[in-house]
């Protein structure tokens, strides 16, 4: 008998978080432009309303229940256009709207720009937004002064590149902290969704954190399709990317001869120093551009006590300009800086993703790889004080 009342707890208490709800979407136009519709419609690009704006005003309605047909918490996009359908070109142009009972939107016809309030979730949403902005901002003013400069055209469309997809990661990693300090929140699941897109993240650092959210969200729909998405990359990653160097310690590395920025034939082995870090880069990478700053500093630390670094670009043939180009503004005039179109010794060592590097001894035994950040002079600080 207890079990049957507990039965019927269950039932009750599964149709309470299941029960239809209603809610109402108000808004309001601002600014110089009219405007013709509001158009409301789905994750799939299916339209659910089209709502004609009278006097800068419109209202759309319904019912929503907590998770949708694939398990995602409902919501919809709205977009005011004078147009009568939505494209998938109009993504960027609408804004999320979570279902709760009373939102209010603002669109202001001048900047395009969405103002929305009106319960928890939409205003956890706009923390994102507020900060993607504020990142876009900074990136914008950059490349402003990119344009200024007289580095040829070139060299400016990299650049600004660069800057664009930095503050994209800088802006990426503003959101995962907020994520995590909100793992029960819907919002928040769906953010780190795009984190695990756009960021850069390991297989090992993604299921870490999603492990972190609520087995609630973990067994939703939305949960679920990101787990799988996890699943996939682990294993890509040990199918396709190595979990270990080519080289071990105290293998010793191949002799190779490549090419300087003077065109000048450079053999490995003339240029060794007491320790010398082999760094495989490209000029489009990001996450190697970052790196070098950390490079230059651990060089003029320990250059004076017999530290090298030589860098090798996997940068194509045509992009030879542009990569002595980079050189000069990295300030990389200091490293040994040869190039290896051809990919001959960085397939040899089957480098699959940049950037990758060995640090060697004098006579080219492997004593680490793959040293980031600080990882570098604690181990040059190990190496030079034995």
């Amino acid at each position: 008998m207890r079990y049957f009342y507990l039965f019927i707890l269950l039932i009750i208490a599964s149709n309470a978080i299941s029960q239809d709800q209603a809610y109402t979407i108000k808004g309001k136009v601002v600014g110089k432009y009219a405007v013709k519709n509001a158009l409301f419609f789905d994750r799939q690009m299916k339209l659910l309303g089209k709502v004609p704006i009278k006097n800068q005003e419109f209202s759309f309605s319904g019912i929503y229940r907590e998770t949708d047909s694939i398990g995602h918490w409902p919501l919809c996009y709205v977009y005011c256009a004078n147009a009568d359908t939505v494209t998938g070109a109009d993504i960027s142009l609408s804004r999320v709207i979570y279902f709760e009972p009373n939102v209010e939107v603002v669109f202001n016809s001048g900047s395009l720009k969405y103002s929305v309030s009106g319960g928890p979730l939409n205003e956890f949403e706009n923390t994102f937004i507020a900060q993607g902005d504020f990142y876009n901002k900074k990136a914008d003013s950059i490349q402003g002064v990119i344009d200024k400069t007289d580095i040829g055209e070139e060299l400016k469309k990299l650049d600004k590149k660069i800057v664009r997809l930095r503050y994209m990661k800088i802006a990426d990693s503003a959101n995962l902290a907020s994520v995590l300090k909100n793992t029960s929140s819907v919002v928040a699941l769906s953010h780190f969704r795009l984190s695990s897109l756009i960021g850069g993240y390991s297989p090992g650092e993604l299921r870490e954190y999603f492990n972190m959210f609520s087995e609630k969200l973990r067994n939703s729909g939305g949960g679920k399709q990101i787990n799988k998405s996890i699943a996939e990359m682990e294993k890509v990653t040990k199918t396709i990317y190595p979990t270990a160097p080519k080289l071990s310690k105290n293998d010793t590395m191949y002799d190779f001869s490549l090419s300087n920025v003077n065109d000048e034939l450079i053999k490995s082995t003339n240029v060794f120093g007491k320790y010398t870090l082999i760094d495989f880069w490209a000029t489009w990478c990001v996450p190697c551009r970052e790196e070098t700053p950390n490079l230059r500093q651990a060089f003029d630390k320990y250059s004076v006590l017999g530290f090298k670094i030589i860098t090798i670009s996997i940068d194509k043939e045509a992009n030879d300009k542009l990569w002595r180009a980079v050189v000069d503004m990295d300030k990389m005039q200091k490293f040994v800086n040869l190039k290896d179109p051809k990919k001959t010794i960085s397939e040899k060592l089957n480098i699959k993703a940049i950037p990758s590097n060995y640090l060697v001894d004098d006579k080219g035994k492997v004593v680490a790889s793959n040293l980031r950040g600080a990882e570098l002079e604690i181990k040059l600080k190990e190496l030079f004080e034995e």
